[in-house]
């Protein structure tokens, strides 16, 4: 269950921070992905899946083109890579988070809440 908190504070937080341009935003959000992610794998909770490896593929695009530098901008290059990686944690924590039927209902229990709230901010 402290998992599924976990990754709703983080969407949460991500959704609330998305009109904020500057880049710590979205680090906080990939770094609280990246350690629900390791959190997982460690407690052998998070479990590879081959559709992870689709946003994995698109990183390692990514880092082709950084060694073989063919690279217009690195920058924005090397923040493409962190995206794309962290789109792929976001669906292995995911994916483990929802295992459990009951905690998947919560989940979009507090999302309908949580988005309601948001809309009625707005």
């Amino acid at each position: 269950m402290i998992p599924a908190v976990a990754l709703g504070v983080v969407l949460l937080f991500s959704i609330l921070a998305f009109a904020a341009t500057e880049q710590w935003t979205l680090s906080i959000a990939q770094c609280g992905i990246f350690i629900l992610c390791v959190h997982g794998a460690i407690r052998g909770k998070v479990r590879f899946h081959p559709v992870a490896l689709l946003p994995a593929g698109v990183a390692c695009v990514g880092a082709i083109e950084l060694a073989a530098g063919i690279t217009v901008y690195r920058h924005v290059t090397v923040n493409s890579i962190v995206d794309w990686v962290s789109y792929a944690a976001v669906f292995l924590v995911s994916r483990s988070v929802f295992a459990d039927p009951e905690a998947g209902l919560a989940f979009r229990r507090a999302i309908l809440y949580a988005g309601a709230s948001v809309a009625v901010l707005s």
